[in-house]
């Protein structure tokens, strides 16, 4: 067997125990920053994908002359787009997001020019991040800011 000569250490077992404690310790702040991060990139993805499927919804409007029935379904967690009482599309997103009803419903319909039906305001959220899209009158216009 191999002796260590008194002028060669090691670490002791306290020394590898507070290691592993203190490198443990500091998950909880980085759990904290990545749950964070996954309701931004959660609730910017939906504001995404609302704002293009609205705009493919208002290019489809007007060129087959048609309402589109915009229904954000808080159920089903989806974005439910028809014409002629038929559904074309459903985009789903994710649980984390929250859709409320500000001064605009969760429902509306593009016209055939490709305007939305009235202005209001609809709120998104998931977790602390909070985001409000506006709609406006005339052209379709509507916009989406963080809060």
């Amino acid at each position: 067997m191999m002796r260590l000569k008194s002028s060669q250490q090691g670490f002791t077992m306290i020394e590898a125990l507070l290691v592993v404690i203190i490198v443990t310790a500091s998950f909880p702040p980085f759990y904290l920053l990545l749950e964070e991060w996954h309701h931004r990139l959660a609730t910017r993805q939906f504001v995404n994908v609302l704002s293009h499927s609205i705009q493919e919804a208002q290019m489809t409007a007007m060129s087959e002359s048609k309402f589109v029935h915009v229904v954000l379904n808080k159920s089903a967690k989806t974005i439910q787009f028809s014409k002629d009482t038929n559904n074309y599309k459903n985009d789903p997103y994710s649980e984390d997001v929250r859709v409320t009803r500000g001064t605009h419903s969760l429902q509306f319909k593009l016209l055939p020019n490709g305007h939305i039906s009235r202005s209001g305001t609809i709120y998104i959220t998931s977790g602390d991040i909070k985001y409000k899209i506006v709609f406006l009158l005339g052209q379709g216009r509507f916009y989406a800011k963080e809060i």
